[in-house]
């Protein structure tokens, strides 16, 4: 097996990485993977794209380099590392049909459109799985009412709920967090109560808490 860890500069809301993740939500969805212009699959956000574009060639190598014996291969990322994550993952699996193990990505923001989630889902999220921590803001990012949505197998958990993929909780966090016509500054300054939740620690921490419990057999 290769697990392959994308990481990319942390989306943390705090202090001089803000301007950053402004910057990172300066986003527009365009046509294709890497160049390649398919409108079948959908669209993703320009700024992940270009992110994933810089690196693509030596992300290409290293697979090659490691995956010499038939190996499986294995995504996983946190914040920005989670979309790119994401990305690389949709570039194999739909745009040169390799195959890939698997996709888990942590505090993940969305990175395309209905019909990017619509397709990625379709062939691949019984193989994603995207883990949202309590109110971590970052993952209601960018907004729906842009024309994102989120790709994969939904799990959650937080300080008093076990890992769950009851999309009960998704929606009691949209409802006790609406920000339907919000800017991108208003839902940062809005959203600083669930910065904290983004923290790759806190993940790590209630994975090592619920390590033990199966989320599809709880009902």
């Amino acid at each position: 097996e290769i697990p392959l860890r994308l990481v990319g500069s942390e989306m943390c809301i705090r202090d001089r990485s803000r301007t950053d993740w402004k910057n990172n939500l300066d986003f527009v969805l365009i046509q294709g993977y890497g160049g390649r212009v398919d409108e079948v699959q959908g669209r993703v956000h320009r700024g992940f794209s270009r992110a994933l574009d810089s690196v693509w060639e030596q992300v290409k190598q290293i697979i090659a380099q490691f995956q010499d014996q038939g190996q499986t291969l294995w995504f996983a990322g946190h914040s920005l590392g989670a979309a790119l994550a994401t990305l690389a993952v949709s570039r194999l699996v739909l745009a040169e049909d390799k195959p890939v193990g698997g996709l888990y990505t942590y505090g993940s923001p969305r990175v395309g459109d209905r019909v990017f989630a619509q397709n990625f889902n379709n062939q691949f999220k019984a193989q994603s799985f995207r883990f949202v921590n309590h109110i971590d803001i970052v993952t209601r990012l960018p907004p729906r009412q842009a024309g994102y949505s989120h790709v994969g197998t939904f799990l959650y958990f937080s300080d008093s709920v076990r890992i769950t993929n009851d999309l009960y909780w998704w929606i009691k966090f949209l409802d006790t967090y609406p920000m339907p016509d919000a800017t991108v500054e208003q839902r940062l300054s809005n959203g600083l109560a669930g910065a904290e939740d983004h923290g790759i620690d806190l993940y790590e921490t209630h994975l090592a808490r619920d390590i033990h419990i199966n989320p599809f057999l709880l009902g």
